[in-house]
């Protein structure tokens, strides 16, 4: 029988007993408190979740219970023997090449182990047998003698998570997140919504492999680590911005300015357009703020005609002249009401045409300027 597990010098085992034959969360061994245990003749078996801080090298105390505390040289001996201790995965096997302790006169009851981190700090347990069919109470505890980072969660909100000097695991969860990851070398998910990484150094000075959603960011002249990256829309350098998000708010701003330019945006203008669109301007708007630019009316006129229109659409966004069948269809949507010039250009910019032809452009990302204002 397994205990709630509390502080040693206030919390009363004796009174809080519960059944722990299965593997669940209900009873866990953390760092900096203890978890009581008792074994009989009809209770051959205690789990217990272990909850790791962060990855690093751990040590798993168990002694005896004389004094409601726990130690390396608190011996867990008794009159017995055939009490085993093991940590197992999550289906419950024995963690290769750790060691198993058992209570013997001989046994210190300390067990260390390594965890390297990423996504399975819950699936590690601790399996207390009971061999002997013998009556005892035990305690566990978790010391931490090195540890290199620490797990950070976000939660279903917009989180600002701050990373250690360490080698983090950081899941930020759904929501806008901000992700300060810090020096070493961090496991990072940004989950759902649009999250950014900052770092320390400029641009130039990171190496990126991979893909969009699932890269590896390197620092190749300072202490940022080498970092692991999924779900990561955005990167904020010193001196730059990177974004990832081809489908979403960049992408569409990228496409946008070729579409009614015929040209590479600007880097202050790209990262003024994606910033209205993270907050919920939609591409059509954008594409009529287009339409009150110089360069716009430069390019297509003040008050140009719908054929106009049509046409240096066709031009500048898909590089050919009108076929006779799409410029009809877009004169009678337009010349009816149908969609707005500025509808009919944010149409024409994210075409499977306009699509295929940019993409060679941004496939490693987009590089833009923070808009600060």
């Amino acid at each position: 029988m397994a205990y709630v597990y509390g502080d040693a010098t206030v919390f009363d085992e004796r009174t809080k007993g519960y059944d722990s034959n299965s593997r669940s969360s209900n009873f866990q061994v953390s760092q900096g408190m203890v978890s009581f245990g008792k074994m009989s003749s009809s209770d051959l078996t205690d789990w217990y979740q272990l909850n790791l801080d962060g990855p690093g090298n751990y040590t798993l105390v168990v002694s005896t219970d004389p004094v409601n505390n726990y130690s390396p040289t608190n011996e867990w001996r008794e009159t017995f023997s055939g009490i085993k201790v093991e940590i197992t995965d999550i289906n419950g096997n024995p963690l290769s090449g750790v060691d198993i302790s058992y209570a013997n006169t001989s046994t210190d009851g300390s067990i260390s182990f390594a965890y390297a981190g990423g996504y399975t700090h819950g699936d590690f347990f601790v399996k207390v047998s009971n061999l002997a069919y013998a009556n005892t109470d035990y305690i566990l505890g978790l010391n931490i003698n090195s540890v290199a980072g620490k797990n950070i969660y976000g939660t279903s909100g917009n989180d600002h998570l701050v990373g250690t000097t360490g080698d983090d695991n950081i899941v930020a969860g759904a929501g806008h997140d901000l992700i300060d990851n810090g020096k070493g070398n961090d496991i990072i998910n940004g989950g759902t919504g649009t999250d950014f990484l900052v770092m320390s150094g400029r641009l130039g000075e990171y190496s990126i492999t991979g893909t969009t959603g699932n890269f590896v960011i390197k620092d190749v002249v300072g202490t940022d680590g080498t970092d692991t990256v999924t779900q990561v829309e955005r990167l904020l350098f010193t001196d730059a911005a990177l974004a990832f998000d081809l489908d979403g708010a960049a992408g569409q701003a990228y496409r946008l300015y070729q579409a009614a330019f015929g040209r590479k945006p600007d880097l202050a203008g790209l990262g003024y357009w994606i910033d209205r669109m993270d907050h919920g301007v939609s591409l059509t708007q954008v594409a009529a703020g287009f339409f009150q630019s110089a360069e716009f009316q430069k390019l297509y006129g003040s008050f140009p005609s719908t054929a106009t229109l049509i046409t240096n659409f066709y031009q500048n966004v898909l590089h050919r002249a009108p076929d006779q069948a799409g410029f009809d269809y877009w004169s009678n949507q337009i010349n009816r009401g149908q969609i707005t010039p500025a509808g009919a250009l944010a149409s024409f910019c994210e075409s499977t045409e306009n699509q295929a032809q940019v993409i060679g452009q941004i496939q490693n990302g987009i590089v833009y300027t923070e808009w600060l204002g």
